[in-house]
């Protein structure tokens, strides 16, 4: 394990009630069981925000992907491919790791990520001109296989004139915010509930 000893002692449970598993087609469905019990419940009503359940189509066969949008997030496809040419030396070895992330994106896209014609609809990090977004908040554990992506797209954005927050969390994998007692889980939560009020009012 060669970034155990990076993870902040208050996280270290997190990795023994998530443990790192391949995804493939036949784990998915008692993954999904699992999840189930563990999606937190809407973010308080003061915040202004709540969880959505949502189907999206992913293939010409009818077959959709379920997706829960409850926060900001953004992602790029294009991780999966600069990842395997450059992997970061400590990021992405718990929780989400990058041939999990290769498996999400190929069973979103229907097709090999990092390919010329993903649809910035799909892959945000895709959109040549981010000008006129609304202010965004991102947030990533420093030891989050996401963590270089989310700083570029946030550099991106804030070139764009878009008003942009970022924190990175030191010590943190991906999923950290799921431990909420932890300090650092209760840091970012003081961040997002003092961006949303910014944001919204």
């Amino acid at each position: 394990m060669r970034s155990r000893h990076l993870i902040d002692p208050e996280l270290l449970p997190l990795l023994e009630m998530f443990p790192s598993v391949p995804l493939d087609a036949a784990s998915l469905p008692a993954m999904r069981e699992t999840m189930k019990a563990m999606i937190p419940p809407a973010l308080a009503e003061d915040r202004g925000v709540t969880l959505e359940e949502i189907w999206l189509p992913a293939g010409a066969d009818g077959h959709k992907v379920r997706a829960l949008v409850y926060r900001p997030a953004n992602h790029a496809d294009r991780t999966v491919t600069g990842n395997e040419r450059d992997p970061h030396p400590f990021a992405g070895e718990y929780l989400w790791h990058q041939a999990n992330n290769r498996f999400g994106w190929t069973a979103l896209l229907v097709q090999a990520p990092g390919s010329p014609c993903v649809s910035p609809y799909a892959s945000p990090a895709r959109a040549e001109d981010l000008a006129g977004l609304p202010p965004t908040f991102i947030s990533t554990g420093a030891l989050d296989l996401f963590v270089e992506e989310d700083m570029e797209y946030a550099r991106r954005l804030i070139r764009a004139g878009v008003p942009t927050e970022l924190h990175v969390y030191a010590g943190a994998p991906h999923g950290f915010s799921a431990l909420p007692g932890a300090r650092v889980g209760q840091a970012h939560a003081r961040d997002l509930d003092g961006a949303l009020r910014r944001m919204f009012g």
